[in-house]
């Protein structure tokens, strides 16, 4: 056998398409050759080295950043709360008065229930007892002394002095006269007036929102470990049912949809023939539209199901196929604890910058309340947004690593299959590709979908910003448009996503740069749709149910230890447990988005590997490919057009041909 070994320029060269066949609406790119056929490209170039250094200079400006935040941020006065004299309590000689007391409950003419606040020494003071205080200018023009307790309080935020609502009869009649005494009216019931106080203090509190969120993410730490293990665990489990039951749990999604969409439609069946629940003849009929409606959904389901039959047993046979990687090379899950050390780590260090580059301005206390309030310059501002861009494209960059590694080592485990033995995937050698020639178009590819992402969710946040203020429900045009580009948006990260993941999938395979590996990608998936639909759906179905509901399943057990358990005493510290709930979220999703993007990208590597196998053997006119593994085997030849298998053999015959000839004309030129 003559095989020709094409360098990486040629290979490069070959790929190249022509403005002529860009433009061709009916051109598929170029088939994978026998260039390929020993599967992954060893010889291998540095690929994108402008956006590596784009990397590497965008990181040392995140430091810079950082060091700014925690040279010019001031976390604790941002979280003090400030007596009427803008004094913060238990700072700045103040420590001996941590908290803040409301002696009046009550707003009166020319002063409101925050005029009138102590920073004191203890909450828990007896009704009518002079309260132990920072004297403020409001009282010392009065009496010079500190007010009287107006009531017993209770610590909350672990700074505020909140009524006790569960009084005894004699804390009761105590507070009714001390309520007479300040003029109030003494025949209301005190109990209401105290919870009326209460209900005034907090809802006043929830007024400054992003305070509120920057003291909860950093009061929230603990619980988020707590939620790093729930999610690891479920991760493994899911994981270790998708090895096992991945047919099943397929099939049974297709049976259980198709006998609902049947039930649905027998049942309004029924409902329409019931005259005596449903009198009126035009309500019969609508329920036997509806009736029909489901039928026919059932019907064409049903043939759907058919038609997609081989594609969907595939799909089963990739995700096995996937199992059996996972089997074969169980080091590969030694991936997402390495990078969850590093996704957690960078995670914790934004939110502890991000506090201090938030608190970097001027601190004052709010004229309408107790809260302070910063004042951003220009750099902090450019600082915040920032800072905020390399949480996108940080994550995105360590997600795309870890999704070029695995597909890398999936691409090696294909290809080193054998008739007799099955195959092996090195870790070690892909990552020292991607550490050696690859870091740049990571780079690139990461830089792509953070911009895509960054930009969604700017438009988000204002558009729930917009939201709030009343300002879209009042223009139907408006409200419209931004829901229309709020759905391209969402649609073009998806497209980006998937662009950028068949890309790497197809850089681990031919060693080329981003943008080649996405238009060779893009044009495998042209020439394959049918194939990567099926595949796609059946994996997403897999990876969204796992994903979400791992993420849903520990935010919700989260929510429950800070309410019934009260655990790490978050509830009397939190402003609302819903943000440290949705961080809790967050950080469970990115476990089981790192520890399911193994299944998902090794499913996907395998169905371009094996696309890329039926290619090279059509290319060879060989009836199936070398490396295919046993599950995948029996696919060749169904999923092959009958044309291109005559060709196939038509064409095996030439290359017998062909390799005769070669060598009598070898023994002919040695004799």
């Amino acid at each position: 056998k003559i095989q020709v070994v094409m360098s990486a320029d040629q290979r490069a060269h070959k790929h190249k398409y022509t403005s002529k066949e860009m433009n061709d609406p009916d051109y598929k790119g170029e088939k994978f050759t026998a260039d390929y056929e020993d599967g992954p490209v060893q010889e291998r170039e540095c690929r994108d080295i402008l956006c590596c250094l784009l990397f590497i200079g965008f990181i040392v400006g995140m430091v810079i950043v950082a060091m700014y935040g925690y040279e010019q941020g001031d976390v604790k006065h941002l979280l003090a709360m400030y007596d009427p004299d803008e004094r913060p309590c238990g700072m700045d000689g103040n420590e001996d008065y941590p908290y803040l007391y409301f002696p009046k409950l009550v707003s009166s003419e020319g002063s409101t229930i925050f005029s009138a606040t102590v920073c004191v020494a203890s909450c828990y003071v007896e009704i009518s007892n002079q309260l132990d205080c920072l004297l403020t200018t409001y009282y010392s023009n009065q009496s010079l002394t500190c007010p009287d307790a107006a009531y017993t309080g209770t610590i909350y935020l672990d700074r505020v002095c909140l009524p006790k609502i569960d009084l005894t009869s004699e804390e009761e009649q105590a507070g009714a006269e001390q309520a007479e005494k300040d003029g109030a009216d003494s025949s209301q019931d005190y109990k209401a007036k105290s919870e009326e106080g209460k209900a005034a203090i907090i809802a006043e509190l929830a007024k400054d929102q992003v305070t509120q969120w920057m003291a909860d993410l950093a009061n929230g730490w603990k619980l988020y470990l707590v939620a790093m293990g729930m999610a690891l665990g479920m991760s493994f489990v899911y994981m270790i049912f998708l090895r096992f039951c991945a047919g099943v749990m397929v099939w049974g999604c297709i049976i259980i949809f198709a006998v609902f969409l049947f039930c649905l439609g027998y049942y309004f069946k029924l409902e329409s023939e019931d005259e005596e629940k449903w009198p009126d003849e035009d309500t019969r009929n609508y329920l036997y539209y509806l009736c029909i409606f489901f039928f026919c959904c059932f019907a064409i389901f049903v043939l759907f199901i058919l038609c997609m039959l081989i594609r969907i047993r595939l799909a089963v046979a990739i995700i096995k196929t996937a199992a059996s990687f996972i089997g074969d090379t169980p080091h590969i899950m030694l991936l997402p604890p390495i990078f969850l050390v590093f996704v957690l780590g960078f995670f914790a260090w934004w939110i502890y910058t991000a506090v201090y580059i938030y608190s970097a301005g001027e601190i004052t206390k709010r004229e309408d309340n107790s809260f302070a309030q910063v004042e951003w310059n220009d750099t902090t501002r450019r600082a915040w947004y920032y800072h905020l861009f390399g949480l996108f494209w940080v994550l995105c960059f360590l997600l795309a690593c870890i999704q070029f590694i695995v597909a890398a080592t999936v691409a090696q485990w294909y290809f080193s299959h054998t008739e007799d033995e099955s195959g092996s995937g090195s870790v070690c050698k892909s990552t020292y590709w991607i550490v050696r020639y690859h870091l740049g178009s990571i780079s690139f590819g990461s830089l792509i979908l953070a911009i895509v992402t960054f930009v969604r969710f700017i438009f988000e946040f204002m558009r729930k910003k917009f939201q709030l203020m009343n300002k879209i429900h009042e223009n139907c045009f408006l409200n419209c448009l931004l829901k229309i580009i709020s759905c391209c948006l969402w649609c073009l990260n998806k497209f980006v996503k998937f662009l950028t993941e068949n890309a790497y999938i197809q850089m681990a395979i031919t060693g080329e740069g981003f943008c080649q590996s996405a238009r060779m990608g893009w044009y495998l998936i042209i020439r394959n749709s049918g194939r990567f639909a099926a595949v796609e759906s059946v994996g997403g179905i897999f990876m969204f149910i796992g994903k979400f509901g791992i993420a849903i399943g520990t935010a919700f057990i989260c929510y429950i230890l800070i309410r019934d358990n009260n655990i790490f005493e978050l509830r009397d510290k939190l402003y609302s447990p819903y943000i440290v709930v949705l961080c809790c979220f967050i950080v469970a999703y990115l476990i089981a988005a790192m520890f399911l993007s193994i299944y998902g990208m090794a499913a996907n590597t395998l169905l371009q590997c094996f696309l890329v196998d039926e290619e090279i053997s059509d290319d060879q006119g060989l009836p199936k490919g070398k490396h295919t593994p046993p599950l995948l085997a029996p696919f060749m030849d169904k999923l092959r057009p009958k044309v291109a298998v005559a060709v196939g053999k038509q064409q095996s015959i030439v290359h017998s041909s062909l390799r005769i000839c070669r060598v009598q004309q070898t023994c002919f030129q040695k004799g």
